[in-house]
């Protein structure tokens, strides 16, 4: 009978300690959550307390995603020539592109301000516009990407102010395509001052915009190769007018070739010098000399050389220099072909 008795204490103890084995393994294996405590700093979360998971590239995409940058503040600023007064009012106005999101923004800046802020604008592409009276319009195209921290603009306002006139040629003919230079005199005839040049359309008519009152010496031909004598005009108003003449000239077409392959080569520069022989006066020697870049057919136009000897260079980036020879007389038009030898 005692045997019976112990075997069956053995079974109960057998029994209570598998029970306490199952419980201690539900336990370990499944711990009760504790509080954390989530700190950000500069837009990242950090859970203090436990390790961080590393994210799979899905969810570290989509959290970069959630903080990407999908409006920005734009700022401007208006500049004006030192000689001139700004505009009571500039009219600014900024049109989304086609595959840009937004509607058109616009807005007013009056004389005392000098800078300007478009907020909360959408990315994209954008074309700014600024108007004002008495002044050249502006436009320009700009990107904004989300990849930038601040965007600043710089929007010119010129005086529209202009010297406009007509050339005619030796027979009272219209003269196009005709270079004319406009230098502004100045007291200090030491000091540098930037020509301005336009060319004559089919009418023999120019503008020249942008310009600063005061008095000025026109001449057709490039600023330092005059065609005819200048004829002195002042701008005072809005606008001024001169008629200028040339005189006998004759004309060139060059176009340019490649050795080899015979194929057009467009871009390069082509200058004509009027040579007037070794006996010839230093200042008249090169009293002529004009450059223009061929086009992408290859062809540099010079519609009016004074008549004489002329070197005609052709050289540009990855060709070697090329000098030909040709004489131009008046009333006449030349054709040249000059091929040239590309660099190995």
């Amino acid at each position: 009978m005692p045997l019976g008795r112990a075997g069956r204490s053995d079974w109960l103890l057998l029994v209570l300690l598998a029970l306490a084995a199952a419980i201690t393994w539900v336990f370990v294996t499944n711990p009760s959550p504790q509080a954390h405590s989530i700190e950000i700093d500069g837009g990242s979360n950090h859970i203090s307390g436990s390790s961080p998971t590393p994210a799979t590239t899905a969810e570290s995409n989509n959290r970069q995603g959630a903080f990407k940058k999908t409006h920005l503040d734009v700022f401007g600023q208006i500049t004006c020539p030192k000689w001139t007064e700004r505009p009571e009012q500039v009219l600014i106005t900024l049109e989304p592109q086609p595959g840009t999101l937004g509607k058109p923004r616009q807005l007013k800046v009056f004389a005392q301000q000098t800078s300007f802020e478009f907020n909360n604008l959408e990315v994209g592409n954008w074309e700014l516009s600024a108007t004002a009276d008495g002044f050249q319009s502006f436009k320009s195209l700009h990107t904004f990407s989300d990849k930038q921290e601040r965007i600043s603009l710089l929007v010119p306002m010129v005086p529209a102010n202009l010297l406009r006139g007509r050339v005619v040629d030796s027979r009272g003919v219209a003269a196009n395509n005709c270079q004319v230079s406009a230098i502004r005199d100045v007291e200090d005839k030491t000091r540098a001052v930037l020509p301005l040049t336009s060319f004559t359309d089919l009418n023999g008519e120019f503008t020249i915009e942008g310009v600063r009152p005061g008095i000025y010496n026109v001449h057709p031909g490039p600023p330092r190769a005059p065609l005819a004598a200048s004829i002195q005009i002042q701008l005072a108003g809005a606008e001024a007018w001169v008629e200028l003449a040339l005189p006998p000239t004759g004309s060139a077409k060059v176009k340019v070739i490649d050795f080899n392959s015979d194929e057009i080569v467009p871009k390069l520069v082509v200058t004509a010098r009027r040579w007037q022989g070794e006996q010839a006066h230093p200042k008249v020697r090169d009293s002529h000399l004009e450059s223009v870049r061929s086009d992408v057919d290859g062809i540099a136009i010079f519609s009016h050389l004074p008549p004489g000897e002329y070197s005609f260079t052709v050289q540009g980036s990855g060709y070697r220099q090329r000098i030909v020879r040709r004489a131009i007389i008046q009333g006449e038009a030349i054709e040249i072909s000059v091929k040239v030898r590309a660099l190995k």
